[in-house]
């Protein structure tokens, strides 16, 4: 085994021994977090009880119709207010009110308006029995719901005053020698020790839910629940109930850690199970696959490979791994071997169309000037396949010494079928000019030998003359062709735009092919061309079009057969800019000179 294949597997066992510790971690966040939550679920039921007894507290003073009038009564008077919390004390009191006001009903019922309208001797009186009773009512509530603290307080400059408060049974208050708070004694506000405290100092009466948190105070954990009393939509003051939760959660933190020793014999039993399967069934077959590949990857032999693959049987993912390696090495050499098969038949394509692109190019015209004895006429024409051969056309050729024919065709398709397709159309063109007739016989006849056996249905468009050199005189049809340009001595060029007749080999000839007769003077020039010099398209899939093609042809006035074909050209060029070509692009120029 070599150096770095050693130094794999030590990676590997390492990993092994990571996996334990990762796991003991694990076994240490999980009982911690049971901690955290065991600790979080007991301190929120806590708190939900404190919300709902201090809710509970808060129906029994709204009881009262005049609690906002008896807060501020008692908040006035909280230094003198008699504090009475004997049931018989407090019945002999009532008595006594009903003597002075005989019409009295219910305590709970008496208005704001009827407690102020009382004198002042009889207020007293209520606000003692309303104040006696309302704790009364707190006691029981304390009793028994249970919690550490039952007290209502409003804040008012910068202090905290205890209003109403409840108390277990023997546990006395402030006034009866005890330490629990009541109505008179108060302590300096703390802001932030809760929201609602600071809205209400702050002259904010705007309505919130009961307000909860966890304090420490004489030393135990406490969970406390503030909810707001309100006058309709004002805020008078605040019951609060503290709850003990300290013993829960201790108690619970106790059970956690006895869990948590189980659960770590659990784990180092699991590991250790875990450590041998990993061996036998995981780490040994996998450094062996990793070996036999390493050696493959070395000396590429793959037989031996595949043979040392299929020997590993863990019967899990690592021998599904194995056997996929095994796939793979195969499918690579038969990879290997097609491409190499592809390669080599790529390469006898590429010659093939290379004398395919050669003898295209040897069948058309390509030595210019073609008749340097001939002073009639110049002329100029190119060919720039889109691939290796195309379909695009061009052809001239006298048919006696006072006649020329021009010939531009474009096959449908590209590739090697139009290029044998434009063959058929060129030769059968040439062949029956040559035999004479009008120039309608010749195409009627073209057209017809084409539709003959053309199964694939292919067919071409084609620009055909034939021009007298003697007169200037000649006679053109026009087979679903792009249309021609014609320039007039010191003028112009012009597209000559006129109906077409159909493309040759589509169907045969029913009727005549249109001749259309034209009359060139000294100095006038043609330009034709296929369909691949106006759709030149740009990065941006933008047409070169009728308007460059205008531009380019009249880009010099006095140009030459030659440079016409070269500005279209260098218009195309500098207009795609190096995007890619889908088109044949053919032109053929023509200046008629005429005969000196």
């Amino acid at each position: 085994m070599t150096g770095e294949t050693m130094k794999k597997s030590t990676i590997f066992k390492q990993i092994q021994r990571t996996m334990l510790i990762y796991l003991v971690i694990l076994l240490f966040v999980t009982g911690a977090a049971s901690v955290i939550l065991l600790g979080y679920f007991s301190i929120r039921e806590t708190m939900n009880h404190a919300a709902k007894e201090s809710e509970s507290a808060v129906r029994e003073l709204y009881k009262y119709e005049s609690l906002s009038e008896l807060i501020d009564y008692w908040y006035d008077n909280r230094d003198t207010l008699q504090k009475v919390y004997d049931e018989g004390e407090l019945d002999s009191l009532e008595q006594e009110l009903r003597e002075y006001e005989p019409a009295l009903g219910s305590l709970f019922n008496v208005t704001d308006e009827e407690f102020l309208a009382m004198p002042d001797e009889e207020k007293a009186l209520f606000a003692t029995i309303s104040y006696g009773r309302m704790s009364k009512a707190l006691d029981d509530l304390k009793q028994s719901y249970n919690p550490v603290y039952m007290f209502s307080f409003i804040i008012r400059d910068g202090k905290e005053y205890f209003m109403v408060t409840g108390a277990f049974d023997g546990e006395k208050r402030v006034s009866q020698g005890g330490e629990l708070y009541e109505l008179g004694v108060s302590y300096d506000y703390v802001k932030g020790m809760w929201k609602h405290f600071d809205l209400m100092a702050e002259g904010d009466e705007k309505e919130l839910a009961a307000d909860s948190h966890v304090d420490t105070d004489f030393g135990m954990q406490l969970a406390a629940s503030m909810t707001p009393i309100y006058d309709g939509d004002e805020i008078i003051g605040y019951m609060g109930v503290a709850e003990s939760f300290r013993e829960l959660v201790l108690r619970g933190l106790d059970m956690s850690k006895y869990m948590l020793l189980v659960v770590l014999l659990i784990f180092i039993v699991l590991e250790i199970r875990l450590e041998s399967v990993l061996r036998k069934n995981a780490s040994g077959p996998l450094e062996k696959t990793e070996k036999i590949v390493h050696d493959y990857m070395e000396n590429k032999d793959s037989k031996a490979a595949v043979s040392l693959l299929g020997e590993i049987n863990s019967r899990n993912e690592v021998q599904s791994l194995a056997e996929g390696f095994a796939g793979m090495i195969t499918e690579i050499d038969n990879h290997i071997e097609h491409i190499e098969k592809m390669t080599a038949e790529r390469e006898r394509i590429d010659a093939e169309l290379n004398v395919a692109t050669q003898i295209q190019a040897s069948m058309l015209p390509s030595v210019f000037p073609p008749f340097p004895d001939r002073t009639e006429f110049e002329l100029y024409a190119s060919m720039h396949p889109a691939k290796e051969v195309g379909g695009d056309f061009y052809d001239f050729f006298f048919t006696d010494e006072d006649h020329i024919v021009l010939v531009m065709g474009d096959v449908s398709g590209k590739g090697v079928p139009a290029a044998l397709f434009m063959a058929l159309s060129k030769t059968n063109i040439k062949n029956r000019t040559i035999m004479g007739g009008s120039a309608s016989d010749i195409i009627g006849y073209v057209n017809d030998a084409l539709c003959e056996g053309n199964e694939e249905g292919m067919f071409v468009t084609l620009w055909f003359a034939v021009i007298d050199l003697r007169s200037g005189e000649g006679v053109s049809i026009n087979a679903g062709h792009e249309d021609p340009f014609l320039k007039r001595q010191g003028g112009r060029y012009e597209a000559q735009q006129y109906e077409h007749d159909i493309i040759l080999g589509a169907i045969e000839t029913m009727s005549p092919y249109t001749e259309r007769r034209f009359k060139l003077e000294p100095g006038d020039a043609l330009f034709v061309y296929t369909d691949g010099v106006a759709e030149a398209q740009n990065a941006a899939q933008e047409l070169f079009g009728m308007e460059r093609i205008d531009a380019a042809l009249n880009k010099e006035e006095n140009a030459d057969t030659k440079r016409v074909i070269e500005n279209v050209a260098e218009g195309i060029d500098e207009f795609v800019a190096g995007a890619p070509q889908f088109d044949d692009i053919t032109m053929l120029s023509f200046k008629y000179l005429g005969r000196k």
